[in-house]
């Protein structure tokens, strides 16, 4: 992960710099606003990517932000939890729910939001529903 401290930048040039991040080396950026020095409104960016991908990237934020330098955390391990998407009845109709699996006894479940809205309880009157 790259990241980095952003003030004194015009913030409609933001998404450029994001654009030509995610799209020239594929990587995901995450902008935070953050608050620098003397109370000036900033931005900390960062900047996922393969490590053979890092160097091009580092070269982006300083030539073209007003950026004074980058932080690089070289080593970042990522956990994924199973997960199964099944169809559940309720009083509405069949839904789509997603099921992680935290542990081997232990297992969560949630609505899947890609079909929620999407199906035919969504369109129904529900309590606080306008």
């Amino acid at each position: 992960m790259i990241e980095t401290n952003i003030d004194d930048m015009n913030p409609q040039f933001y998404e450029y710099i994001m654009e030509k991040t995610v799209l020239r080396r594929r990587a995901r950026c995450f902008p935070d606003a953050d608050h620098h020095e003397e109370s000036r409104p900033g931005l900390v960016l960062s900047v996922i990517a393969a490590e053979d991908g890092a160097e091009p990237l580092i070269s982006i934020l300083l030539r073209e932000t007003t950026t004074l330098g980058v932080r690089i955390s070289e080593y970042k391990k990522r956990m994924i939890l199973g997960r199964e998407i099944v169809s559940v009845e309720t009083a509405w109709g069949a839904a789509r729910v997603k099921i992680r699996s935290v542990s081997d006894t232990e297992r969560t479940i949630s609505p899947n939001t890609r079909t929620a809205n999407a199906s035919p309880a969504s369109t129904e009157s529900h309590p606080g529903r306008i």
